[in-house]
C-alpha cells in the first residue's frame, strides 16, 4: 500500500516537473544554438512580443474564469434544487472545485510569468548587474528564462482549455443525473 502511494506521489511530481524541465532544456538549446538569439534579431524574443503575448494569455484566462464563474454558480444552484442524492452532488461539486483550483493556479502562473519576464528584461538590460551561470552570459540566461516562461504559459493555456472541456463534461453529467432523477 505504501509503495502505491509513493509511486502516485512520484508520478505526480514528474507530471509537474516535466513541463518545466522540458521547456528549460528546449529553451537552452534554442538560445545557445540559434545565431539570431545571440544578436537579438529574432522577433520571438523581442520584449514587446513577449509582454504582449503573456498579457493576452493572462487576459484570456481571466475572461474565461469570469465567464465560467457565473455559469458554474447556476449549475450549483440547480444541483441543490433538483438532485436528491447527496453523493452525486458531492462528486460533481468536488469536480467543479478541482477545475476552478486548476484554473486559478494556471492564471496565477501566467501572471507570475509576466512579472518574471518583465524582471528578466530589466536585468538583461541593466549594466550594473553582471553574472554567469553554467558558462552562459546574463543575456543568454534571461532569454532562456523568458522563452521557457512563454512555453510554460502556452502549456498553462492548454491546461485551461482542458479545464473548460472537463467543466462541460461535469455539466453534461449533471444534466444526465437530472434526467435520471426526474424520470423516477
Amino acid at each position: 500500500m505504501k509503495k502505491i502511494i509513493f509511486l502516485k506521489k512520484v508520478k505526480s511530481v514528474i507530471r509537474i516537473l516535466f513541463p518545466f524541465v522540458f521547456s528549460l532544456v528546449i529553451s537552452y538549446f534554442v538560445v545557445t544554438n540559434v545565431e539570431g538569439f545571440k544578436n537579438g534579431t529574432i522577433a520571438f524574443i523581442k520584449d514587446d512580443f513577449i509582454l504582449n503575448f503573456l498579457t493576452i494569455i493572462l487576459s484570456l484566462s481571466i475572461a474565461v474564469i469570469a465567464l465560467l464563474y457565473s455559469n458554474v454558480e447556476k449549475i450549483r444552484e440547480s444541483l441543490y434544487k433538483t438532485l436528491k442524492a447527496n453523493n452525486v452532488i458531492n462528486v460533481l461539486e468536488n469536480d467543479i472545485v478541482d477545475i476552478f483550483k486548476e484554473l486559478k493556479h494556471n492564471t496565477i502562473f501566467i501572471f507570475l510569468s509576466l512579472v518574471i519576464s518583465w524582471s528578466m528584461m530589466i536585468i538583461r538590460e541593466t549594466n550594473r548587474i553582471e553574472f554567469e551561470l553554467f558558462n552562459m552570459s546574463k543575456r543568454e540566461v534571461c532569454y532562456i528564462v523568458e522563452m521557457a516562461l512563454v512555453f510554460l504559459s502556452v502549456y498553462a493555456l492548454y491546461d485551461i482549455i482542458v479545464g473548460l472541456f472537463r467543466l462541460s463534461e461535469v455539466s453534461k453529467e449533471f444534466s444526465e443525473n437530472i434526467y435520471k432523477d426526474n424520470s423516477k
